[in-house]
């Protein structure tokens, strides 16, 4: 490939700029860590604020994620309850790592159904997705591990106390673009 690093990032930025997506530039140690535990925990649930009537206590929404190879899908958990593997996705987030070993990085793109989520929710749950997959909390981490490995003892409520106590605002996040 006859692009610098900088180039690539440059116009992968410049084109999803003009789209309404998630995008972002990873580098690929970091994603040799995802992808690691992306493998290790492929199905997890993620709680996103929903508006509530009642403005006292917020509600949330849960949605179910399921990686495949490079790829993470995200549909809602009640949809999956309803229709299983028929259900609708509404955020699809690819992963490529083809750049990685040349360039040093991974290039990431999410679409999503604008009738079932905004760019800002989009956001939201691929912030918690890299929370979970990407941090040293022993909280996110052991909420990983009982979903996927010891189901009967998961406790979403964890996750809601993740977002209320502010473990997920409070993290390094992969600078996830988004148009204005």
């Amino acid at each position: 490939m006859d692009k610098t690093k900088e180039e690539i990032i440059q116009i992968w930025n410049l084109y999803h700029s003009k789209r309404d997506c998630l995008y972002a530039v990873i580098e690929s140690s970091l994603y040799e860590t995802f992808h690691k535990n992306i493998i290790e925990y492929p199905t997890f649930i993620l709680p996103l604020p929903r508006n509530s009537d009642d403005t006292s206590s917020p509600s949330y929404e849960f949605f179910l994620m399921q990686f495949q190879e490079h790829c993470c899908h995200f549909t809602p958990l009640a949809a999956y309850h309803l229709h299983k593997e028929m259900a609708p996705i509404c955020l699809t987030i690819h992963y490529y790592p083809e750049l990685s070993e040349l360039k040093g990085i991974v290039l990431m793109m999410g679409e999503f159904d604008s009738n079932i989520l905004n760019i800002v929710e989009c956001q939201g749950l691929a912030n918690q997705l890299q929370y979970y997959y990407l941090t040293e909390d022993r909280s996110a981490k052991l909420s990983l591990h009982l979903f996927n490995k010891e189901p009967k003892s998961f406790d979403h409520m964890r996750l809601i106390r993740h977002i209320e106590d502010g473990f997920i605002s409070t993290q390094q996040q992969i600078n996830l673009n988004q148009p204005d």
